[in-house]
């Protein structure tokens, strides 16, 4: 497989976001974490490539998308609930 563009993966709490990037890592594939801040560990997403990201500003998040010229997406983790209250 030969992915040139790297991957997104907005990640929340818990094992499944790492488990992925742990995947890509291994295969070669090209990713870029893109952790929802408050909800992931710092110490984890320390280790890759990253850029922190408030699920409330939308506009801010496309840019650093396209910034890293991300053109396929994945959320995975879980979130709070109060998150989602703007």
């Amino acid at each position: 497989m030969n992915i040139k563009k790297p991957i997104g993966i907005v990640m929340g709490q818990g094992a499944l976001p790492m488990l992925l990037a742990n995947h890509l890592k291994k295969n070669n594939i090209p990713f870029v974490l893109f952790p929802i801040e408050g909800q992931a560990s710092q110490e984890v997403v320390s280790k890759h490539l990253h850029e922190w990201i408030l699920l409330t500003r939308v506009k801010e998040t496309i840019r650093l998308l396209q910034g890293w010229d991300v053109n396929t997406l994945v959320l995975l983790g879980m979130c709070d609930a109060l998150l989602w209250v703007f």
